[in-house]
């Protein structure tokens, strides 16, 4: 007669797919955290770079009515908050204005001047940054009509 052989011994412990599934909840959880970590670390504080510039395109419609309009324009790198505003020689002010800036771009900003009626002389607008940093330019308008 044949010796007899043991039953093979019974597996302990969690079942294959058990660990599959395991693996993949903690590469999912891996993912998670290093997406975390990299949006924590955005892209450094806001930089304003030294290229601001100020341009000025006039339209005159009808009855001497003359819109100049200023585009505001610059690089920035960096996450955060630029702080401006536009003056006119005239005394009028946008008062400061906060535009939220969010990786490496630039930034466009618009204002319009509008002059109504005869006219024959001009006026400058200035553009401020006021933070982070500060930065100005100016640009000086004239406008005749007729």
């Amino acid at each position: 007669m044949a010796p007899i052989e043991p039953p093979p011994p019974e597996r302990s412990g969690p079942s294959p797919w058990v660990w599959v599934v395991m693996g993949g909840v903690a590469l999912l959880i891996g993912a998670v955290v290093l997406v975390l970590v990299l949006r924590s670390q955005g892209s450094g504080p806001l930089v304003v770079g030294t290229d601001v510039s100020l341009d000025a395109i006039s339209q005159t419609g009808g009855d001497c009515v003359t819109t100049v309009h200023f585009t505001a324009h610059g690089s920035v790198s960096g996450t955060g908050t630029i702080t401006y505003r536009f003056d006119r020689s005239d005394g009028q002010s946008t008062g400061n204005t906060q535009l939220s800036v969010d990786g490496n771009s630039g930034f466009e900003l618009t204002e319009d001047w509008r002059f109504a009626g005869v006219h024959n002389g001009g006026g400058t607008m200035v553009f401020h940054i006021v933070a982070p940093t500060t930065r100005e330019v100016r640009h000086d308008v004239t406008v005749r009509c007729p």
